[in-house]
């Protein structure tokens, strides 16, 4: 009798452990849709390709979006985020089978240039850095989109939940956005058209997207780039009272 029983045990474990793994396997898949080699930006243009696009901090009628614009057509369960840059950062981290999806799409394409929209263009195909520098690109986003810099621990405490900033080490890391802001603002009025104009977002595009990371890592080497424009934007910075309030400027006009 008990050689029956073990023999019973024996395949109960058997036919268990196939359940479990033809279970997790579909698990797997069903987190795992088909990820591509690479991910690439796309100009925006009527021919977009309709299966394996993602659109960026704007709309579209009919393809998915990891947008904060209004009328976005962002997947289900994503975590929310006062910028499209923070959009792209949450879904870079999320196991939702929605996210998982949109972020498997091979191309990105945005209408538009500007410092949210390029980072969330950039964080899409630059994945592993874009976690690594996670709370820099935050703060530059919300220094592109909104004038805010988050430049002392009050204000980061005060503010910072809204976009997932809440470390207080992260008024470093709200210095150097701003410096990175500032390198992105001098040399696109230097190359190209003034900011927020759509006709030259791809060549804008195509000249930062393979530079930015550089300046990222080391925002030091670009001085001669920032250094005026974050002088001018930040100098009242250092006054007791003004460093305790909340940037607001118009260096990006």
């Amino acid at each position: 009798m008990s050689d029956g029983f073990g023999l019973v045990d024996a395949l109960q474990y058997v036919l268990i452990t196939a359940a479990f793994m033809f279970g997790a396997r579909l698990l797997y898949q069903f987190y795992n849709s088909p990820e591509p080699d690479s991910y690439n930006y796309t100009p925006w243009n009527s021919e977009l390709p309709e299966d394996d696009t993602v659109v960026v901090d704007c709309t579209h009628p009919t393809l998915p979006t990891l947008s904060h614009h209004r009328g976005h057509n962002n997947p289900p369960g994503i975590r929310g985020s006062d910028t499209s840059t923070g959009l792209v950062l949450n879904a870079l981290s999320q196991w939702n089978r929605d996210v998982v999806v949109v972020m498997h799409k091979r191309y990105v394409t945005t209408n538009h240039f500007d410092i949210d929209s390029f980072l969330s263009v950039w964080c899409y195909i630059n994945r592993k850095e874009a976690l690594e520098h996670d709370g820099v690109l935050r703060h530059m986003a919300r220094i592109g989109d909104f004038r805010e810099a988050f430049l002392s621990p009050d204000l980061i405490t005060a503010h910072g939940a809204e976009d997932h900033i809440t470390f207080i080490s992260s008024c470093r890391e709200a210095y150097t956005a701003l410096k990175l802001c500032c390198w992105i603002n001098t040399i696109e009025k230097r190359l190209f058209s003034a900011p927020y104009e759509g006709k030259d977002c791809a060549a804008k595009m195509e000249w930062f997207l393979p530079r930015f990371e550089r300046v990222l890592n080391d925002p030091e080497s670009a001085w001669g780039d920032w250094q005026q424009e974050y002088t001018r934007v930040g100098g009242w910075l250092y006054t007791q009272e003004e460093s305790r309030s909340m940037f607001h400027g118009s260096y990006l006009t």
